[in-house]
């Protein structure tokens, strides 16, 4: 069985679980491995902000006006420690950051609604969370900037092999515990599934409700970039989103690793739920959707991925409890 970590790893976990992670082979200063973003690079970023001293450390991304979608766990207080409990984390106590990714004062919003998904479970911070997704309705619309700005969601279909970027504000750092102060991206790939298959029994192929991106040479986020957003560019050359952070799953069942061999990280397949986004903003799906590509076109946007297929005689698991045929976005 592969151990996970939901990646906004709570301050306290993180101090408590920090000696189980490994050090990439060599000194990386970021996301890991990963460079600073530049000005109005990731235009859609935002973080969100805890008012309590709860130490969760989460992004996300505007995708309209007034709505911002992260995931689900970022949203919820796991308690301290080991602790299973999860508590929704009231809206009154959080607020949403933008055009701060750079270090600059953020220009901050309240938050007027949190519209969890019906469907999210997660038992504890070590479990796999199903339907890791959330809308926060900010309690004022956005002045669209070019610093400032909403993403397109990415509707094509998905190859091994796309070259994908994600971004967070992280941990840089693990054994100084230090976190970003500039927003980080690095470029990864979407991982064979047969990859994945050894690490989550249930995965299938990235056009599910999950996107399997596997760390590569020391490359890939961590504590604290849950929410983050994973996404590729266009016909256009324009950034389209295509995940969010969701949890990091590592083969070896003593040791969680960020951006080491043999760990990968699950995004939420953002597109997966576009009847549910929809749904709950009133939206129209077509306004969110990317105008460049029809639905199920496949992307050209493909890079050569150094995450090895497993070993020949890897086992899956046929203890599941996720049904691959269950489509939450008809929900």
């Amino acid at each position: 069985m592969s151990r996970q970590w939901n990646i906004l790893g709570y301050a306290c976990m993180a101090l408590c679980v920090v000696s189980t992670y490994a050090q990439p082979s060599a000194p990386h200063p970021r996301i890991l491995g990963g460079e600073n973003a530049t000005e109005g690079q990731v235009p859609f970023y935002g973080d969100i902000y805890y008012k309590s001293n709860i130490s969760n450390y989460c992004g996300g991304s505007l995708i309209a006006d007034e709505w911002f979608l992260t995931t689900a766990s970022c949203l919820m207080n796991y308690g301290e420690g080991n602790s299973s409990t999860t508590i929704p984390i009231p809206a009154d106590e959080m607020a949403i950051d933008l055009g701060n990714a750079n270090g600059k004062s953020p220009h901050r919003f309240g938050i007027a609604e949190v519209i969890r998904h019906e469907q999210y479970k997660a038992t504890g911070e070590m479990e796999f969370a199903e339907n890791d997704i959330a809308l926060i309705r900010l309690d004022k619309k956005v002045k669209l900037t070019d610093n400032i700005n909403v993403v397109k969601i990415y509707c094509g279909k998905l190859q091994v092999n796309d070259s994908m970027t994600v971004a967070g504000k992280g941990m840089v750092d693990l054994f100084k515990e230090t976190f970003a102060d500039t927003l980080q991206v690095v470029t990864l790939a979407v991982t064979e599934p047969a990859v994945c298959q050894s690490l989550v029994d249930t995965y299938e192929d990235p056009n599910g409700p999950l996107i399997c991106i596997g760390s590569q040479d020391g490359r890939g986020p961590c504590i604290g970039d849950s929410g983050g957003p994973m996404y590729t560019l266009n016909a256009n050359n324009q950034s389209v989103l295509v995940g969010l952070a969701s949890q990091l799953v590592s083969a070896d069942p003593a040791l969680v690793i960020c951006a080491g061999k043999g760990s990968a990280n699950r995004y939420t397949h953002v597109y997966h739920y576009i009847d549910w986004i929809s749904k709950n903003t009133g939206i129209p799906k077509e306004q969110f959707l990317d105008s460049t590509q029809e639905s199920g076109q496949t992307s050209t946007n493909i890079v050569e991925s150094s995450i090895e297929s497993p070993q020949a005689n890897d086992q899956r698991s046929t203890n599941s409890t996720e049904s691959s045929n269950n489509n939450p976005s008809e929900n």
